[in-house]
């Protein structure tokens, strides 16, 4: 295996990467239940309620974001480097700062957010996301702090309490969301309230994954402390100052996807009403283009999340100034990320057609469909090198490269949208991606002295894997649907066939071509060493 590549050690380095991996598989799956709520949120609210669903959420997700979203990493990084430097008894305060610190935020945006409803309806251009808005509003009271509880876990190393809490949070929310979406469709309640009522779920996962995990730290025992330690206002504000400069850059890093999506919130229904369609229409058409969202936002979340939890090594090791150890892992990071971001929007393009109607019963917006399936790769690539920027203490080029994107999707759905309507978005996307993940990555190889060669191992194979991928995937899903039609039960069935196909396919040809080394499927946790084993079975 090349010096550069990740490979698992014994010791800490085995634990951690398996720590990371374990908290990359439970956001995978809290992601998975995610993006399936949108099936009986658009198959019984129809498409009208899943457009306003998919105009407020992005919203959410952009304060929430701003409100939470570089707090763990920001506490996992302040977490690790006191416990590196053996200076345990500023945990406590560390702590309880960044818990009155969120909160704070939290606050600010629930009274921001709910009372000025009308006024971003109006931006919008929809006067219908008025009670979805406001129902969105109350998960910023509880997101924020479980943000920080996950943080200090993972500084800790505890990564399992970290996973567990996202997937129960998670299935929490969408267990609310669809009990609150039969119980206001079999009311007949308006679309709005539906959409209001689906968003609320938000809030009710929130609070259950706060709870959960506030119970296993208290199962714990106390933080440790000194015994003489107490908590002072000064301390606190100067652990708030700290907590704040290290979370608002990677905040802001984070912010590229929600900000794009909120461009388009703010530009593409309304550009719609200036072609002369009405809100209800314009808000149909904006649910048509939502389609593929949740499942590209599945893959980039979850790079990112397999990205996480290495964030404190990455830290660790560039403070000990220990390049080598930093190229491998940013090496391995990247590499791992161009594989799964490329195989996921291969998969996307090629089973657009069944997915579209195994989820949605139809294949309408196709064009779109394909189009921000394509995002898939720029996506994965932007959001972990973002995190690896914002590991070795680059924070301010993501903040950058976030603005360029945002600014670049702006002018580009202005200029596209109107002769394309939502195609023209989906090809704002996939520029404005590509240009945010093109900056970071070439700050990344200045800062960690890399060429962009580091990037691809084997380019010719990855294209003949990925061939070989589609190939089957489409096959498998064309001789199902040619037997039983273009029915929903037939695009199931077709898709339920052509992944497994196509990811035994691409599986089997990464380990023949030897895109991933056979030692490095063993990081793999539980599957790791047979997959190992197959890889060097197959290099015979």
């Amino acid at each position: 295996m090349r010096e550069y590549e990740l490979k698992p050690n014994k010791g800490a380095s085995s634990e951690l990467l398996h720590g990371a991996m374990l908290l990359g598989l439970a956001s995978i799956l809290s992601k998975i239940i995610g993006t399936f709520q949108k099936i009986p949120l658009q198959n019984i609210g129809g498409d009208g309620v899943f457009g306003i669903y998919n105009a407020v959420y992005p919203f959410y997700v952009l304060l929430s974001t701003a409100a939470a979203a570089g707090i763990p990493i920001a506490i996992s990084r302040l977490v690790a480097s006191q416990e590196t430097s053996g200076e345990h008894g500023g945990t406590r305060e560390l702590l309880l700062a960044a818990l009155i610190l969120v909160e704070i935020i939290g606050m600010a945006g629930f009274i921001a957010m709910y009372t000025q409803a009308e006024q971003l309806a109006a931006w919008i251009g929809n006067t219908h996301t008025i009670p979805a808005i406001q129902a969105s509003s109350y998960a910023l009271l509880v997101i924020p702090l479980a943000a920080v509880l996950r943080g200090y876990e993972q500084g800790q190393g505890r990564m399992a309490s970290s996973a567990i809490s996202q997937v129960v949070e998670q299935f929490a929310r969408v267990t609310v969301m669809v009990v609150l979406l039969i119980m206001l469709t079999n009311q007949s309640a308006a679309d709005e309230v539906i959409a209001a009522g689906a968003v609320f779920g938000s809030f009710a996962g929130g609070v259950v994954g706060l709870i959960l995990l506030a119970l296993m730290m208290y199962a714990r025992g106390p933080i440790r402390c000194r015994a003489s330690q107490r908590v002072s206002l000064r301390s606190l504000l100067i652990w708030m100052k700290r907590i704040a400069w290290t979370a608002i850059p990677i905040c802001l890093g984070a912010l590229v996807t929600p900000m794009v999506n909120v461009v388009d919130v703010f530009t593409v229904p309304r550009m719609l009403l200036y072609e002369g369609w009405t809100e209800a229409e314009a808000m149909m058409e904006y649910g048509l283009y939502s389609r593929a969202l949740p499942l590209t936002q599945l893959i980039t979340l979850t790079a990112g999340s397999l990205v996480v939890g290495l964030v404190p090594a990455i830290a660790a090791a560039w403070k000990r100034g220990g390049v080598h150890e930093t190229q491998g892992i940013i090496r391995g990071s990247i590499q791992t990320a161009l594989l799964l971001g490329s195989a996921a929007a291969v998969g996307l393009i090629v089973l657009s057609k069944p997915i579209n109607i195994a989820l949605y019963t139809n294949n309408e917006g196709s064009t779109a469909f394909v189009l921000l399936s394509f995002t898939a790769l720029a996506g994965t690539l932007q959001v972990v090198s973002a995190a690896l920027l914002q590991g070795m203490g680059a924070l301010r080029a993501p903040v950058v490269h976030l603005l360029v994107a945002a600014v670049l999707k702006l002018v580009l759905n202005i200029m596209l949208v109107p002769n394309l309507g939502i195609d023209g978005a989906g090809w704002s996307a996939i520029i404005a991606l590509s240009a945010a993940a093109a900056l970071n990555m070439a700050s990344l190889a200045q800062q960690a002295g890399l060429g962009w060669s580091a990037w691809l191992r084997h380019p010719l194979r990855l294209a003949l894997s990925l061939l070989g991928m589609g190939v089957m995937a489409w096959l498998s899903s064309a001789v199902v649907m040619s037997i039983l039609g273009d029915g929903r039960f037939a695009a199931v069935l077709a898709t339920a066939a052509a992944i497994p196909a196509g990811v035994t396919v691409f599986t089997l040809l990464a380990m023949r071509l030897r895109i991933i080394e056979p030692e490095e499927w063993a990081i793999i946790p539980k599957l790791g060493w047979r997959l190992e084993a197959m890889a060097w079975r197959l290099q015979r």
